[in-house]
């Protein structure tokens, strides 16, 4: 297992987005996830709000549980849009699945942005986690050293990877971004993370739903490596083959 190095703070601050985009597809996701009418509206709602960071997380607006049918309801909105995987819950804070792939991927200043959000907001294990683990599908094999230091994509991805993990990121070469085939050594480091046995539990209790689908073998593979079963009582009735 790697050993995590000191982190490097980044020094770039901003707010949220100003506006969202949402795809033609949407409706067509929601529906192949299927979401309730209600689960669409909280999700449009947490998508499209002006304190959503550029990182995709949100702290949870205590009007939502005024208007939508109080505290108790709109809980099991979440809870339920979190076992579809479409969202991630800890605390007060929630996390959107994909943010960041759909949209930072593509623009490498909205990507910059969201490191501030991650320093100095988020701190929960679980969410960093997702986050790490969003990152593995990012592509930059094919692009020529010319365009990656132009676009700065490298740099802003070694900066979330170190600020997550504290471990350096692989070489820009060795990204596929192919989450059918994951790098060994990032689901390695993701497993020696600060919080990493915190995040376990977290997705254990989870039953893996927040984690794309392809990772979820070989990301607890690599944490249960570094923790084992024993850490966890109830983990044997959730192992992923």
């Amino acid at each position: 297992m790697p050993e995590p190095r000191q982190l490097r703070r980044p020094r770039r601050t901003t707010s949220g987005p100003g506006f969202v985009q949402i795809p033609k597809t949407y409706e067509k996701q929601c529906l192949a996830d299927e979401l309730t009418l209600e689960e669409i509206g909280l999700l449009t709602l947490a998508t499209s709000h002006p304190e959503t960071k550029h990182v995709g997380a949100l702290y949870r607006p205590n009007e939502w549980n005024d208007v939508f049918g109080g505290t108790a309801h709109v809980g099991r909105l979440l809870g339920s849009l979190e076992a579809k995987g479409k969202i991630v819950l800890d605390g007060y804070w929630l996390l959107l699945r994909g943010w960041m792939p759909s949209r930072g991927f593509r623009q490498p200043k909205y990507f910059s942005s969201g490191l501030y959000s991650l320093v100095h907001q988020v701190d929960s294990p679980l969410l960093r986690m997702v986050i790490g683990s969003e990152l593995l599908g990012l592509r930059l094999c094919d692009q020529a050293p010319t365009d990656l230091e132009k676009s700065r994509m490298y740099q802003y991805a070694s900066e979330y990877w170190e600020e997550i993990t504290g471990c350096p990121l692989i070489p820009a070469g060795s990204m596929t971004g192919d989450l059918l085939r994951p790098p060994e050594e990032m689901l390695d480091q993701l497993a020696v993370m600060p919080g990493a046995e915190t995040a376990f539990k977290g997705l254990t209790q989870r039953m893996w739903s927040v984690i794309d689908e392809p990772l979820r073998a070989p990301l607890q593979r690599s944490l249960l490596a570094r923790f084992g079963d024993n850490r966890f009582g109830h983990l044997n009735s959730t192992r992923i083959s």
